[in-house]
């Protein structure tokens, strides 16, 4: 279910900003990310350091899946 929509710059204070504002909603204990490139790998890194389970998906596992 979504809530609500943001947008964060790709780097450490987005990384923190954006689990920040999740967290405003309640308790994050899982994420999805999608993507490999920069922001996602690094999103994807950051996150299990921060307590949170990261599923990872890429674009092709969306679209076979809609």
């Amino acid at each position: 279910m979504t809530h609500d929509t943001e947008e964060f710059p790709a780097g450490a204070a987005g990384h923190r900003d954006l689990l920040r504002w999740a967290r405003a909603s309640g308790a994050v204990r899982r994420a999805g990310v999608e993507g490999t490139g920069s922001f996602g790998a690094a999103l994807s890194r950051y996150l299990p350091a921060q307590g949170v389970d990261v599923s990872r998906y890429l674009l092709a596992q969306w679209t076979s899946s809609m």
